[in-house]
């Protein structure tokens, strides 16, 4: 089978996130199929990007970049990168139709303006069409940005999801909990389908090692005793860190120390609040590379994860990183607010409201007297349940299963 995977922000183990499209790929062309991704030039989400527009194969995946623009945040010049991508897209529907000849499309990015296109390619090549949820849009801008239903760009993205719940054969969501929403547009059971995000295998069995500066600074935090808070990830409003900041002020005289790996929008105001805030038990590296990650979350005692108090999560999440911490063993301390908890349903850590720091700090603490064989087997508990239910050989195999 010929599948054609569109994803703006498509990446790959040297490029960066995102990784499920290069996964699934990845796992596809293991089983036979032959898959062709298209991305942008430029994303956001990437480490490195792509050396050019053009035809490039990566790990034995066709990849067809378009030129985009760079972008910083989330203002106009973002809006004309999704307009580049979604135009040249159209432009390319018959050569696309031709080249890759395709029995499935999917429209994978988080926006749905791409469905057009794929529309138009799936309608040519007489292929399915599947519509890929990674956030519910134009919901998450609103609930999330706080933007108006009635903004021309939310109004555009809202035709586009529209079109998708009309038009495509599959509607595939990451998040759990969507179909409440997407029945209203007149989806039915039968064409919905969950497939979360997991992990890649090969990727734990033989870790990088860390830097050279973290590690000495994990090793001198351990000499003096000190329990370890990790978080590997993006550094975003949504990511709640600022929580996990003023909650290491209030435990400033506790015997632990916060370390921060990851890079994103809020890094810059994380730095002046810790340094405002003279903390000398907070520590904020920057990005490491994705193979060293897994190193660094094994070498810490707990995990932390967090969100805003925003009623989008009412649909559930799917957080790579809550994959990674998980496959670490180690118990994670989360503040969230969700339909989904994974680390409920696993058993395998300790959550805490969202934007409260007072029940946050008493978790922590709460954490840190638990017996250590209470807390290695929250560890195990959630290895084991991500080794059972969300490894791409697993999700790879049940996407094409669910779409034929």
């Amino acid at each position: 089978m010929n599948i054609l995977l569109i994803n703006h922000y498509a990446g790959s183990l040297h490029l960066g996130m995102e990784f499920r499209p290069y996964y699934l790929a990845k796992k596809w062309n293991e089983m036979g199929h032959k898959t062709t991704i298209v991305g942008a030039t430029y994303s956001h989400l990437r480490r490195n990007q792509p050396r050019k527009a053009g035809w490039e194969t990566i790990d034995g995946i066709e990849y067809l970049w378009l030129w985009t623009n760079k972008y910083q945040g989330n203002g106009f010049s973002r809006f004309l990168t999704m307009i580049l991508f979604v135009v040249q897209l159209t432009i390319l529907t018959f050569y696309l139709a031709w080249k890759t000849k395709p029995h499935v499309v999917i429209a994978s990015s988080t926006y749905p303006l791409d469905i057009f296109p794929a529309w138009l390619v799936a309608r040519l090549s007489g292929a399915k069409l599947v519509f890929e949820i990674h956030d519910l849009w134009p919901l998450s801008p609103i609930e999330l940005g706080k933007m108006s239903k009635w903004h021309p760009f939310i109004l555009l993205m809202q035709l586009g999801e529209w079109f998708a719940y009309k038009t495509a054969d599959k509607v595939v969501s990451i998040l759990p909990a969507t179909f409440e929403h997407v029945k209203k547009f007149g989806v039915q059971k039968e064409s919905f389908v969950h497939i979360p995000n997991g992990i890649n295998l090969d990727d734990y069995n033989n870790p990088l090692p860390i830097p050279k500066h973290l590690q000495l600074l994990i090793n001198r935090e351990k000499k003096q005793g000190r329990a370890l808070i990790g978080y590997a990830g993006a550094i975003g409003v949504a990511n709640a860190l600022d929580i996990l900041v003023k909650s290491a002020f209030e435990l400033r005289k506790e015997n632990l120390a916060f370390i921060v790996v990851g890079d994103g929008q809020e890094l810059a105001n994380l730095k002046s609040t810790t340094k405002s805030l003279k903390l000398n038990n907070f520590y904020l590296i920057g990005r490491i590379n994705k193979l060293e990650v897994h190193n660094f979350l094994q070498q810490m005692d707990f995990l932390y994860f967090g969100t805003q108090d925003k009623p989008i999560y009412r649909f559930g999440m799917s957080f790579n990183k809550m994959y990674d911490y998980m496959m670490a063993g180690k118990p994670i301390i989360q503040s969230i607010n969700t339909n989904s908890d994974i680390v409920k349903k696993a058993k395998c850590g300790f959550t805490s409201e969202p934007d409260n720091v007072p029940d946050l700090v008493n978790l922590i603490r709460e954490a840190m007297q638990t017996p250590k064989k209470t807390l290695n087997a929250m560890g195990k508990n959630g290895r084991a349940y991500v080794l059972k239910n969300h490894t791409y050989d697993f999700i790879a195999k049940k996407f094409i299963e669910d779409i034929s």
